[in-house]
C-alpha cells in the first residue's frame, strides 16, 4: 500500500471521530433542551420565527445522516463520495445561513429594528453569505478522493482540496465580529443599574449570552482559519461539522432562554426583543 494512501488513510480516521464527536455534541444539547423547546416552540403559533427555528434545530440531524454514510458505508466509488461530500457543504452552507438569520434578528431587535441598520445588515448578510456559497462551490470542484482499495476501512478517502474554503471561515468570522459588536454596543446601556435591578435575567439571556454566543462563534471561524493554513490539504474542513453544530445549537438556545426567561420576567424589554419573531 503506497504511503500517501496510508496517511490519507490516518487522517480519514481522525475526521471520523472528529466529525462522529460533533453529532454527540448535538444530540446531547437536543436531550438537554428538548424539555424547554416542547414548552416554549411546539405549543406556539406557527410564524416564520418558529419554522427558521425548527429548520435550523433539525436540519443537522440530515448532516448527520449523510456523515455517517461517507464515513461508514464500505465501497464507496470516488463519484458516490464527491457526490456525498456536496450534498454535506450545502447543508452546512445553508443550515450556517438560517442560524444566521436567527443571530441577525436578535441582534436588530436589541436595536429597536433600526431602519437603517436593518438595511445595512441585510445587505452585508446576503453579500457574506452570497460570497460563501461561490467559494463553496468552487472549493468542491477541487476535492479529491482516493480510489476505492479494500483496505477494511469503510468510507470515503478525501485526499485534499482548495484553500479557498479558508476564505469562506474568514467571512463567517468578520459577520459573526460585527455582530458582536453591535450586540457588545447595545449591552453596555443594557446594564445600567436601573435596568439591571429590573430584569436581570432576562438581560443576561438577551445581551450576556447572545454576546457569549457570537465570540464563540468567531473564535471557531478564526481556529478554522488557522487550521486551514497550518494543516494538511486534506484537512481543509477540519472543524466544518462542529462550526456547523454551534451554529445551530447556539442560536436555537438564543431562542429558548429568551421565551423562557420572558414567562419569568413579563417585561416590555421582551416585547422589544422579539418583536421580529411574533
Amino acid at each position: 500500500m503506497p504511503s500517501t494512501l496510508i496517511v490519507a488513510l490516518e487522517h480519514a480516521q481522525i475526521f471520523r471521530f472528529i466529525n462522529i464527536s460533533s453529532i454527540v455534541v448535538l444530540i446531547y444539547d437536543y436531550l438537554l433542551t428538548l424539555e424547554l423547546e416542547i414548552s416554549e416552540i411546539w405549543s406556539s403559533k406557527w410564524n416564520l420565527m418558529k419554522c427558521i427555528f425548527l429548520v435550523t434545530r433539525y436540519l443537522p440531524l440530515v448532516d448527520s445522516a449523510l456523515i455517517f454514510y461517507h464515513h461508514f458505508v464500505p465501497r464507496l466509488s470516488e463519484e458516490v463520495c464527491r457526490a456525498a461530500y456536496k450534498g454535506t457543504a450545502w447543508l452546512l452552507i445553508f443550515g450556517g445561513c438560517f442560524a444566521e438569520i436567527i443571530l441577525t434578528l436578535r441582534t436588530l431587535a436589541v436595536w429597536g429594528n433600526n431602519r437603517n441598520l436593518c438595511i445595512i445588515l441585510y445587505t452585508f448578510f446576503i453579500g457574506i453569505w452570497t460570497a460563501a456559497a461561490v467559494l463553496t462551490a468552487v472549493f468542491l470542484k477541487t476535492i479529491t478522493f482516493a480510489p476505492y482499495q479494500d483496505t477494511g476501512i469503510p468510507g470515503c478517502v478525501n485526499t485534499g482540496g482548495s484553500h479557498i474554503l479558508s476564505a469562506v471561515w474568514i467571512l463567517i468570522m468578520v459577520y459573526d465580529a460585527v455582530t458582536l459588536g453591535l450586540m457588545a454596543v447595545r449591552g453596555l446601556d443594557a446594564f445600567r443599574p436601573k435596568y439591571v435591578k429590573m430584569q436581570t435575567h432576562l438581560i443576561n439571556a438577551v445581551y450576556r449570552d447572545g454576546m457569549i454566543y457570537y465570540f464563540y462563534l468567531f473564535v471557531l471561524s478564526l481556529v478554522n482559519v488557522i487550521l486551514s493554513f497550518t494543516l494538511p490539504a486534506d484537512f481543509i474542513s477540519f472543524l466544518a461539522m462542529y462550526q456547523r453544530v454551534l451554529h445551530s445549537v447556539l442560536s436555537c438556545r438564543a431562542i429558548l432562554h429568551i421565551r423562557e426567561q420572558s414567562k419569568i420576567c413579563d417585561s416590555n424589554l421582551y416585547l422589544d426583543v422579539m418583536s421580529s419573531s411574533s
